[in-house]
């Protein structure tokens, strides 16, 4: 691709993000965040700042610093990854969600976990995350971030559900 259409082109994009994701799973975390910078750079500037392409890399940037311990850098490539999402995306938005809820609840930090996991809990609602059981899964952890702030009840109803849906 870069010898016929040069260093910049769009078609670069899936491939530098692949690339990135095999040596994320390699644990080659340098290597792999040049490549993901690299498809990200492309993608802002040949497709624009809001694109699945750049949202789907910026994921992958986030699943990257989450396996390299760095969670702050985790959180602001999810942050970074949710901008680019084009309106209306929910089910890559919910899985941002669900990702950055948990880690705040791995940081203690239930308040700042409660707003995102009620969102991807939302999400997955809407999109059938009850066949999958997805759905109950973001609610327990919905509840665990409100056993963090001290309200157990509201945990505990969370949690009872979550776990009667989980084995039906």
């Amino acid at each position: 691709i870069e010898k016929r259409y040069g260093q910049g082109d769009a078609r670069l994009i899936k491939p530098l993000q692949l690339l990135g994701e095999v040596l994320r799973r390699e644990r080659d975390f340098p290597a792999s965040r040049t490549y993901l910078d690299r498809g990200a750079s492309i993608a802002r500037q040949r497709l624009g700042d809001r694109n699945m392409s750049l949202a789907d890399i910026m994921v992958t940037r986030g699943a990257l610093e989450v396996e390299g311990g760095d969670s702050a850098s985790a959180i602001a490539a999810l942050d970074a990854a949710e901008r680019a999402m084009p309106e209306g995306e929910i089910s890559s938005r919910a899985q941002v969600h669900a990702t950055r809820g948990k880690l705040w609840i791995e940081k203690g930090d239930g308040i700042r976990a409660e707003p995102d996991l009620r969102a991807a809990l939302k999400l997955r609602l809407e999109t059938g995350g009850l066949r999958t059981g997805i759905a109950w899964f973001s609610q327990a952890e919905l509840g665990k971030a409100l056993a963090m702030q001290g309200r157990f009840v509201e945990a505990q109803a969370l949690l009872a559900e979550a776990e009667v849906k989980l084995q039906e």
